[in-house]
């Protein structure tokens, strides 16, 4: 059985606008991806609400995130 892969682009959003983490090309295998909770430059990014923006083929999709430390 051949495993079915999307790819998408996924940005992270402080609460302000400010993207803080970019990453391209991401594959998702069953539904996930992983992040390590770093900004583009590798610094861990606080606690709090972010929004996550899925931008995908069939167009974008937000949520929110809660990061706790």
């Amino acid at each position: 059985m051949l495993k079915k892969l999307l790819l998408l682009l996924i940005y992270i959003y402080s609460p302000v606008g400010r993207r803080i983490r970019s990453i391209t090309g991401a594959q998702l295998e069953d539904g996930r991806a992983l992040w390590f909770l770093d900004n583009d430059r590798g610094d861990p990014i606080a606690s709090g609400i972010y929004l996550l923006v899925l931008d995908s083929p069939s167009g974008p999709t937000v949520r929110k995130l809660l990061v706790r430390r």
